[in-house]
């Protein structure tokens, strides 16, 4: 592949999180609308560690050479405890696909409710399983394509929203969440950092090599942090100026079909773009692991991919607002534990990749 420059790297970055929870606003909403103005303050620590994670992930990699997941997060020779977060970590990928497939099952009745749910998340799944073929390619050319389109969108509706419904219309005042896993904003603001961090892991890593130095590190997750800050912020005043939207499984479809049946359908194939790439960059990252471990997974991955994706499918059957409110903190508590042992891992490799320096540099030696 083609080195990543800075606009790249940030439509990778951003392209992670923009799944189907994400820009249909229920994932928001559930780690942030709910709690009011507590929320805002809530995306704003929310951005401040997406950027200190990304930048953490993509110059671990770099400095230390390790594209695997299991050892970015362990970093010592312990088998069992490497398997184990591996498992863990597919798991996690294999969720977010099951949810990007009832997401856009659940998209697709609402929009033609002649369709049944699953056969639209059947026509979901056979479409990740082409692309998610051509591996890591497909997934840079696919965000570079969805991202730029969904920034356009999402401010537009927003503008959208504010003119139909007024600015009198806008209110903060609603009842809090109802999940217990998240009581307040702070611990729901890092436990949605963790486990989009911890999703993105395997996601993130294997482009290490492909990001030319430290400065377009930092310049590209910067930036892509600030798009999805711009992304969220609109999405939530979207939901604030309609707090009935809330209550639908798709919040800001049914918002953009209060606003316009038109505009309705139009934000629905924006939400297609969401489910479909994150779908596809969370299958890519499990098969590229697997190929690497596994020699005969390498050999027949086309029939993997298709059975693997095939298995999210009746996975998914359980629904789309279910699997967010229960899979979603449930990893990203784990994942705050997989942050900590990736900041030492990265420390670790950090005073190596120094210590070597000095011993290059003899300026340093004398």
């Amino acid at each position: 592949m083609k080195q990543l420059n800075v606009k790249k790297t940030a439509f990778l970055f951003s392209g992670c999180f923009l799944g189907a929870g994400f820009v249909s606003g229920q994932e928001l909403w559930q780690f942030f609308g709910c709690f009011g103005q507590g929320g805002f303050w809530g995306l704003a620590i929310a951005a401040v560690l997406f950027a200190l994670c990304g930048i953490l992930l993509i110059r671990l990699a770099q400095v230390s050479g390790v594209k695997e997941l299991d050892e970015t997060v362990i970093r010592w020779n312990i088998p069992w405890l490497r398997h184990l977060v591996a498992f863990l970590q597919c798991l996690f990928l294999f969720g977010i696909v099951a949810i990007m497939i009832a997401g856009g099952g659940a998209l697709i009745h609402q929009m033609w409710d002649g369709i049944p749910t699953w056969c639209a998340g059947l026509a979901m799944s056979a479409l990740v399983a082409v692309i998610a073929m051509r591996g890591l390619n497909g997934v840079a050319a696919a965000f570079s394509v969805c991202v730029p389109v969904i920034i356009i969108a999402t401010i537009g509706f927003a503008i959208a929203a504010l003119c139909v419904f007024g600015s009198e219309q806008f209110s903060t005042a609603v009842p809090g969440s109802d999940n217990p896993m998240l009581p307040t904003w702070p611990l729901a603001a890092v436990a949605y950092v963790a486990y989009n961090t911890f999703g993105s892991i395997g996601i993130l890593t294997p482009f290490g090599d492909l990001i030319p130095g430290k400065k377009k590190v930092y310049q590209g997750i910067l930036l892509g942090t600030g798009l999805l800050v711009l992304i969220a912020v609109s999405v939530l005043i979207s939901l604030f100026l309609h707090l009935p939207s809330t209550q639908a499984e798709m919040p800001m479809l049914d918002l953009a079909c209060h606003i316009n049946r038109n505009l309705g359908y139009v934000y629905g194939l924006l939400l297609l773009a969401g489910v479909y790439g994150t779908a596809l960059s969370s299958s890519v990252a499990i098969c590229t692991y697997l190929q690497l471990r596994y020699k005969p997974i390498l050999q027949h991955h086309k029939a993997f991919i298709v059975g693997m994706i095939g298995a999210a499918f009746f996975a998914s059957l359980a629904g789309f607002g279910d699997l967010i409110s229960t899979v979603y903190p449930v990893f990203g508590y784990l994942g705050v534990v997989s942050l900590l042992l990736v900041f030492w891992n990265y420390r670790y490799y950090q005073r190596k990749e120094k210590e070597q320096e000095k011993v290059l540099d003899p300026k340093e030696t004398a």
